[in-house]
C-alpha cells in the first residue's frame, strides 16, 4: 500500500519514525499518528517535515517500511 504522509519526528529514535497518516478508506482507518520501524538507508536523504510516499509490510502488531521517498 502507498500513502503520502507528513513526517512528524523531530529525532529518529531506535530506528522508529513516527508519521500522521491520512484516513485509508481502503482500509477503513481514519487518520492518526502512526509509528512504523525502518532501516537507516531508508532514511538518507529525508529530513523533519519532508511529505513522504512509502510503501510497508504489517509484521504482526508491527509495520515495517518497505521503500520510502520524499515527495512534493
Amino acid at each position: 500500500m502507498r500513502k503520502t504522509l507528513v513526517a512528524a519526528a523531530s529525532a529518529v529514535v531506535a530506528l522508529s519514525l513516527p508519521v500522521q497518516a491520512e484516513d485509508m478508506p481502503g482500509m477503513k482507518m481514519d487518520g492518526m499518528p502512526m509509528v512504523f520501524t525502518t532501516t537507516a538507508e531508508h532514511l538518507e536523504g529525508l529530513k523533519m517535515g519532508d511529505r513522504v510516499a512509502f510503501g510497508f509490510r504489517a509484521e504482526g502488531v508491527n509495520a515495517m517500511i518497505a521503500s520510502i521517498k520524499a515527495v512534493k
